[in-house]
């Protein structure tokens, strides 16, 4: 699936979150998941290092994520960097990632935040991200959801490993600020018992009025071991455990 687009992106080396904003043309269709473009990650990167007012095209930053509180009966580990989230893994089964201070704009303007919060789980051969959920402070036009399973490793460079397999894009319907909205039913459910290591990336992406475009954001899981019955490692050291790919912000 392509459209017709231009990337800006920031490239860290850890799992990965990625935010941009990307225009296309009437009646184009939606970007394959997780867009990948070195280059403009890196003009993404320096855009989130310069004040608002200085900024050109589309840009996303993340400003701030804080640890979230978990029950202490919980065996759990995690790690939160500047600028790229917090992944938590809370047993050989279940890991999440979240952001909650995702700014986004275009040129000098500040348009909004978004906050994003995933959920992996493992079951056998199949990895399942369900919650999927972001709620974006300003009245978007669309939202839209897909993922991938990649082949990838601890450490894997530039794109976390080659793509598996893939769950299809899901378009969302007009919503209001501050709506906490949901990949429903299921999330997106994939299965690979072929290799080793694998890793999920899930990406959300926004829409707003007046804007020929669409900001996405997406976010690599750790890295699952198997083969047959996959496992999280319950010590997630930065960047230990993570694909290479952190926090590309994109437009």
């Amino acid at each position: 699936m392509k459209r017709n687009k231009r990337l800006f992106a920031v490239c860290m080396s850890a799992a990965a979150l990625v935010v941009a904003i990307v225009p296309t043309s009437a009646g184009a269709t939606r970007a394959r998941v997780v867009p990948r473009n070195p280059a403009s990650e890196l003009r993404a990167r320096n855009q989130c290092s310069t004040p608002t007012t200085a900024r050109s095209g589309g840009w996303v930053c993340v400003t701030s994520s804080t640890r979230k509180q978990v029950t202490p009966s919980v065996a759990q580990s995690g790690y939160c960097g500047v600028g790229v989230g917090c992944w938590t893994v809370y047993d050989d089964f279940r890991a999440g990632y979240y952001a909650t201070n995702i700014e986004f704009g275009y040129n000098g303007r500040h348009l909004g935040e978004t906050h994003i919060d995933y959920t992996w789980q493992l079951t056998g051969a199949q990895t399942q991200a369900n919650p999927i959920r972001v709620r974006v402070n300003t009245n978007v036009s669309a939202i839209i959801f897909s993922g991938d399973l990649a082949n990838g490793g601890v450490g894997r460079p530039t794109d976390g490993g080659s793509v598996i397999s893939q769950c299809a894009p899901v378009v969302g319907h007009p919503q209001l600020a501050n709506t906490l909205i949901s990949w429903t039913p299921n999330g997106c459910r994939l299965y690979d018992n072929n290799n080793a290591d694998h890793n999920m990336a899930i990406e959300t992406g926004w829409e707003l009025p007046g804007y020929s475009g669409y900001w996405y954001v997406y976010a690599r899981s750790p890295v699952a071991h198997g083969p047959y019955t996959y496992r999280f490692p319950l010590q997630v050291l930065y960047p230990v455990q993570l694909p290479s790919r952190v926090t590309p912000h994109e437009w």
